[in-house]
């Protein structure tokens, strides 16, 4: 980019960011101002750290933990910085640079969240930053237009430089082979997630592969081992997951399903699992209580309550089952994927009529296949976002793909991790019979 003009088609934003989160640790999103004034940029920030909800109460990192806390309004934790952009300076270079200082300093309680006014001959760019431990991209597209709203300006644009330029530049060869993939401009958002809405394509079908079916597995892991942050005492508030549950599928890009995604039947069996242990008369309750009644109404629930659970899955089997579930994935992912709170860690929650689960598309773990599990030393998700239960996915671009559920230590035990990967390896096993 090399000047403030560059535009990107607003509905590839959110591919933009995702190849910002598996880049950086942090996320960043730029709001163009045509008409200079620095007073009513400084005006509008300060009525944005002061509105939203989301940065007053954010999952933060402090004392050797990660737990929600009310933040101060801190001058230093919502800093706005200007700059002025020399003219022939790419503000592609500068943005770059700045990122690879934060990801060289990580931050503990400062710089949360924080905004940089580049300034040119006739406009601003204002690029938000905030670390993706704490936030994620919707949050971002949320307060971009609350900037915009509060500035008061229809000259705002949103400014980001190419995808292309992006990838070349920053996103490492692993990754970007991964990511290779998928056509993030010929399908938008859709895309975002591999096979999500409709079947991969990749490679041949499952008719005559058994051998396939049988190669994936299930494996409960133990973190606590592994822990570089858990506290002696833990915070009020904190939820920490020490125990996890990996299904892993071998040459995934053997794989297809033809009208369902490999999402789906990950999901679907995941499901059905549940429910066959709720029906064996296992409860599963959720045990945070926040302060925050509005948030609380929106997330608390349990298993037993669920209407999915209980209606859906008692009726309807195999091919039907699929269909619905793809059915009600794909509803949810258009209703909630740009405006809701979660992007990319949408809440399946609202969906599935509170059942705690929350998805995280991104690949953010490249797992190897040659390397067993137990060797795997993940930091990246060692909590639980106020869940009982996270899905979480891995791909190797050599064709492992793990889907990984993290377990809230203060529900569950090893044992009943242990008997859920049965099932759940049974039932992903039973519907790849289907094609």
């Amino acid at each position: 980019m090399s000047n403030a003009n560059h535009l990107v088609s607003p509905k590839q934003i959110a591919a933009f960011e995702l190849y910002d989160r598996l880049g950086s640790e942090y996320l960043h999103i730029g709001i163009g101002i045509r008409n200079k004034d620095r007073l009513r940029v400084e005006k509008a920030w300060h009525s944005l750290i002061h509105q939203r909800e989301i940065l007053r109460s954010l999952l933060i990192y402090q004392d050797s933990c990660l737990y929600r806390n009310v933040l101060p309004m801190d001058k230093e934790q919502f800093q706005l910085e200007f700059e002025i952009v020399e003219q022939g300076d790419e503000l592609e270079r500068i943005v770059t640079q700045r990122i690879r200082v934060l990801n060289k300093y990580p931050v503990n309680n400062k710089r949360l969240f924080y905004g940089v006014v580049y300034e040119f001959e006739d406009n601003y760019v204002i690029i938000l930053f905030i670390n993706h431990i704490i936030g994620n991209t919707a949050a971002l597209g949320i307060l971009k237009e609350d900037f915009i709203t509060l500035y008061k300006d229809n000259s705002a644009i949103i400014q980001l430089h190419s995808f292309e330029d992006y990838v070349l530049n920053q996103v490492s060869r692993l990754r970007k082979g991964f990511l290779a993939e998928y056509d993030f401009h010929k399908n938008k958002l859709n895309a975002i997630i591999p096979g999500m809405v409709k079947a991969n394509g990749l490679a041949v079908d499952l008719r005559d592969n058994q051998s396939f079916i049988n190669s994936i597995t299930v494996k409960t892991f133990d973190h606590r081992k592994y822990f570089l942050h858990t506290p002696k005492k833990k915070p009020e508030g904190s939820v920490f997951c020490q125990l996890s549950s990996y299904l892993m599928i071998p040459n995934y890009r053997g794989i297809k399903c033809h009208k369902f995604s490999l999402y789906t039947v990950v999901v679907a069996s995941y499901l059905k699992a549940m429910n066959e242990f709720y029906t064996n008369g296992y409860y599963f309750q959720f045990l945070m209580d926040y302060k925050n009644s509005k948030y609380a109404l929106r997330q608390i629930g349990d298993f037993s309550g669920d209407f999915y659970m209980t209606n859906i899955l008692s009726v309807l089997e195999g091919a039907d089952l699929l269909s619905k579930v793809q059915m009600e994935l794909f509803k949810t992912y258009k209703a909630h994927a740009i405006y809701n709170y979660q992007m990319f860690d949408i809440d399946v929650g609202g969906l599935f009529s509170n059942c705690n689960m929350l998805v995280n598309y991104t690949p953010l773990n490249v797992v190897n296949e040659d390397d067993p599990v137990e060797d795997l030393v993940e930091i990246s998700y060692d909590y639980v976002r106020a869940h009982n239960a996270n899905f979480e996915l891995s791909v190797d671009t050599n064709g492992f793909m793990s889907y990984r559920i993290l377990f809230n230590e203060q529900v569950h035990t090893k044992s009943f991790i242990d008997d859920f990967n049965t099932l759940w390896r049974l039932n992903m096993q039973s519907f790849l019979t289907l094609f």
